[in-house]
């Protein structure tokens, strides 16, 4: 699950839950800077930007509590550089694609992270980054497809993976993303 943020100054009071295919298709058409006008009328929120009119449905109801999803407690941390990371993992994947759970394995340990893949049809790829690591050690498995995805869409320099045990989620953020990544059983 993810979470994006961000502030935008607007003279709207209220809070309403529509698409995401609706708002990013909406994100997609407002490229230029400048103003979206939002006029709400009942189960409906009109968006005018420009000569652009969109129109779509309020969905029901109230949005679940997300926070919860969130690990309240982590004990390790690590702290890597965006891109360094989403190079290595790309490296890696082409490994981790051949096995059965596309698992990576992320080993984080004296100021280093080393992300691995080990399919025994065709063999073991694996890569060290810098991170500088708080807390302790930790030796976890993932979907390679959950950290593809997020280090996709998110742009900052650096992230935080926050961390407490093998089998915990993982909290991972980066200004104003927030993301958790659920680690996989190995066998």
């Amino acid at each position: 699950m993810a979470v994006a943020t961000e502030r935008i100054s607007a003279q709207f009071d209220g809070e309403f839950i529509i698409s995401a295919k609706v708002l990013q298709e909406i994100l997609s058409m407002t490229e230029v800077e400048g103003e979206i006008t939002l006029i709400h009328s009942g189960s409906k929120i009109l968006f005018t930007f420009g000569n652009l009119l969109v129109t779509t449905r309020i969905i029901e109801g109230v949005f679940p509590p997300y926070e919860k999803v969130f690990p309240k407690e982590n004990e390790i941390f690590a702290m890597v550089d965006v891109d360094e990371f989403k190079n290595a993992l790309d490296r890696v994947a082409v490994i981790a694609k051949e096995t059965e759970h596309q698992t990576v394995n992320f080993l984080f340990a004296d100021e280093c992270l080393k992300i691995s893949a080990n399919s025994y049809d065709v063999g073991k790829a694996e890569e060290n980054i810098s991170a500088e690591i708080m807390g302790g050690e930790l030796d976890i498995g993932f979907d390679f497809n959950y950290w593809s995805d997020v280090l996709k869409v998110v742009d900052a320099e650096k992230i935080t993976i926050g961390m407490s045990k093998s089998l915990a989620p993982v909290d991972f953020q980066a200004e104003n993303f927030h993301y958790v990544v659920t680690p996989v059983r190995r066998s």
